[in-house]
């Protein structure tokens, strides 16, 4: 390559480079003859933005922290299955391991049959599926009266079908699901329970209602089963002859006996509150300020996007012509 072919190249490499700089100027000049669109681009947006923020219903948070229950016959039950789990095996009987299962409770807590159970029994089905906002000043809720007739606690009957609008318990259980939340600790000890709602005072009485239902389901159940498993040792023991078999199914009764008796009398069966429910002074949503930013943001990026799209597009007609 000689000298006449270098100082081409760096020519073309200064020309490049004006062209770059040009084209940043032009694109300064683009924006500069748009910034009347583009400032009103923002301020439509930043209304939009302003008036979706205002029109969002507040929503409260209650929250209750648990620990799981430890079983107090599970050490007893424990040794009696180390010490005499040959014999019972001899039987045919499996012994109970005494433990309190907590992945069990967990999933009886989110269970459609709990918590359509729950819904029905404390009649929460409008408040939870016909409800709009709430009014904090009078602190009552806005009803959808396309859907509920609060003044006559009624649901709303389609003219076309003849039948009401009331939503199945199916998916009013769908709708509760969303509002609840578990988190746990690492180590599965520590669990926290949030209910999301319009009313701050609801969210927080359906929270408490839901523990309090949850221990009560959890101690009849085992109350039932240690009733059963008791009337079927009852019955071996009459059918056995062999005193050590019987002195086995003695203690194991004994143990039942004992497990009965534990569960009636506690209260906080499967989990211990160990933080109640209080109710939220303050919303947890909307965040009316980073709605009313990110709308800002937005608009003020299509502005500056569409005028820019504008540009190229009359520019490369341009040359195309």
């Amino acid at each position: 390559m000689n000298l006449i072919d270098i100082s081409k190249v760096i020519e073309k490499i200064q020309d490049q480079e004006q062209e770059k700089d040009v084209s940043i100027a032009e694109l300064l000049n683009v924006l500069l003859s748009v910034k009347l669109y583009i400032a009103i681009f923002v301020f439509i947006g930043s209304l939009a933005s302003v008036a979706l923020a205002l029109y969002l219903p507040n929503k409260y948070e209650a929250t209750i922290v648990l620990v799981p229950q430890s079983n107090g016959d599970s050490g007893a039950m424990s040794s009696i299955a180390g010490q005499l789990g040959g014999l019972a095996s001899v039987a045919g009987l499996q012994l109970p391991s005494g433990e309190n299962n907590v992945k069990v409770t967990l999933e009886t807590l989110k269970s459609r049959e709990f918590l359509m159970k729950f819904i029905e029994k404390y009649d929460i089905k409008p408040e939870l599926m016909a409800v709009k906002s709430w009014e904090q000043g009078s602190e009552t809720y806005v009803y959808d009266e396309k859907l509920y007739n609060f003044e006559d606690d009624v649901w709303v009957v389609d003219t076309t079908t003849g039948e009401t609008v009331e939503p199945s318990l199916f998916y009013s259980y769908q709708e509760f699901r969303k509002l609840l939340t578990i988190n746990q600790s690492s180590d599965q000890q520590i669990f926290k329970l949030t209910l999301t709602h319009y009313s701050p005072y609801d969210a927080a009485k359906w929270l408490d209602l839901l523990v309090v239902e949850l221990n009560e389901h959890m101690k009849m159940k085992e109350m039932l089963e240690a009733k059963k498993y008791k009337q079927f040792l009852e019955n071996e023991v009459s059918n056995t002859v062999v005193k050590d078999m019987q002195g086995v199914l003695y203690k194991l009764i004994e143990e039942q006996v004992r497990t009965i008796m534990f569960a009636s009398v506690r209260e906080e069966f499967a989990f211990k509150v160990i933080d109640p429910v209080i109710i939220p002074e303050e919303k947890s949503s909307p965040r009316r300020a980073l709605i009313v930013i990110i709308g800002v943001f937005l608009s003020g990026f299509l502005a500056v996007f569409t005028a820019f799209a504008h540009y190229f597009s009359t520019a490369s007609t341009r040359r195309k012509s």
